[in-house]
């Protein structure tokens, strides 16, 4: 294989906490020579927030990182028109909820990209019905 047969890929990431810049994930997407952004939205602050929300919500509070939408959205077009592609954890307890809102914003905003989603890890209605069957939790630190 010779020096021209190497293609470079370059990887940027971009992760956040509620406390994070959201300009950064859009800076990278406008202004960087990259293929790709990669980046985790779940820290154990935003996991257990999130989850917590579910709790006596009906489904109505965000169960997903809010602030990866806030560094998302402006970053959309740069990321359609230089074909850049990313694959992030910020989903927290609803990942089907955050792709169903990233795919509205794209196509609200007439933008051609793809947006796809993995879910199975979500264990909030086996323990609600365990709960509801008498089951008991005990905290591994107080017993």
């Amino acid at each position: 294989m010779t020096s021209a047969d190497i293609r470079k890929l370059r990887i940027a990431s971009a992760s956040g906490a509620v406390t994070d810049r959201r300009h950064g994930f859009a800076d990278l997407a406008k202004n960087e020579d990259i293929q790709f952004i990669v980046g985790d939205w779940m820290s154990e602050y935003n996991m257990t927030t999130r989850g917590g929300g579910k709790v006596g919500s009906s489904g109505a509070s965000d169960e997903f990182e809010v602030s990866f939408l806030e560094a998302l959205f402006p970053a959309l077009p740069h990321l359609a028109s230089r074909k850049i592609k990313v694959a992030v954890n910020a989903g927290a307890s609803d990942t089907k909820k955050l792709h169903d809102v990233v795919v509205n914003k794209i196509q609200e905003l007439g933008l051609d990209l793809k947006v796809a989603w993995v879910g199975g890890d979500e264990v909030f209605d086996i323990v609600t019905e365990a709960v509801r069957n008498g089951t008991e939790f005990k905290s591994l630190t107080t017993g």
